[in-house]
Parts: C-alpha cells; sequence; structure tokens
C-alpha cells in the first residue's frame, strides 16, 4: 500500500510505501499540476491510498478530496486499477484519470482546458500526457508551463 497526501500549500507527501517507486513518482507529477486550471471551486487537500488487489492482480488509487469550503468527502474509487510493472507513463495516465474523477464528484473541474471543458489524461508518444483534443498537449507535471 501506498499513503501520501496533497495539499495547496506543501504540495504531496508520501508516507509509506511498499509499492514500486513509479506510484510515488506519479503522484508528485499529477501533485504539480493539481496547483493550476482548477475552475468551481478549489482542491485543498486530497489523501491518498494506493492499494494492491490480489484478486484483481491490480493496484487502485483511492482518494479522499477536500474542498475550499467543505469537508473531506470520503475515500472513492471508480475506473480501473494498474497492473504493478506498468510503465511510470502508464501509471500516471491511470492515476491522473482516478484523481480527476474523485474531484469532479466534488463539484470542482479540473484541470480546466483552454476553450472548454477539461483537459483528460492520455498517453501521447508513450509520454502521459494532458490534452483536449485540439489545443492544450502537455506532459502531465509539466500543465503550469502550459499555455
Amino acid at each position: 500500500m501506498l499513503t501520501a497526501s496533497w495539499s495547496s500549500t506543501g504540495g504531496v507527501a508520501v508516507a509509506s510505501t511498499d509499492l514500486p517507486a513509479g506510484f510515488a513518482r506519479a503522484l508528485h507529477r499529477i501533485g504539480h499540476d493539481l496547483h493550476v486550471r482548477q475552475f468551481n471551486g478549489s482542491v485543498e487537500r486530497i489523501e491518498f491510498e494506493a492499494r494492491f488487489e490480489t484478486d484483481l492482480g491490480a493496484v487502485w488509487l483511492h482518494s479522499n478530496v477536500t474542498t475550499r469550503g467543505s469537508g473531506p468527502r470520503g475515500f472513492g474509487v471508480s475506473g480501473g486499477g494498474i497492473v504493478l510493472d506498468a510503465t511510470d507513463e502508464q501509471i500516471v495516465v491511470n492515476f491522473a484519470d482516478l484523481v480527476q474523477d474523485q474531484i469532479a464528484r466534488t463539484g470542482v473541474a479540473w484541470p480546466k482546458g483552454d476553450a472548454r471543458g477539461v483537459l483528460r489524461p492520455v498517453l501521447t508518444s508513450d509520454v502521459a500526457t494532458w490534452t483536449d483534443g485540439d489545443s492544450v498537449r502537455a506532459a502531465i507535471g509539466d500543465l503550469a508551463a502550459a499555455r
């Protein structure tokens, strides 16, 4: 299991982990992007638990999101898990998708696209990337630099 948190003032802090290093690196990259492009509110804190589910053969990231003006929502997860031997880039895309979904459940849109909607995480030439399909293509972890 990996336990970690992100805060708007401190970034990502990993408390403990027995998962391969790529899982913690993924949270750090996503944490860089959590500071920008929030719409309809803002995220103040996220607690993370990444658990390897033996019977499913995959790691699932559970997130507990706190937005400004509200309490924690409780741990939630939706979407798919990721296998232990996935590449760093595959882990980043999977975790970004799961975190994005849990943030959306609070009513906050993240990360907001330039023209409309939210960006989505995809693999582009084997690099974890945010895209809206048209204009924004930034490596996950470098979204603040994208204009």
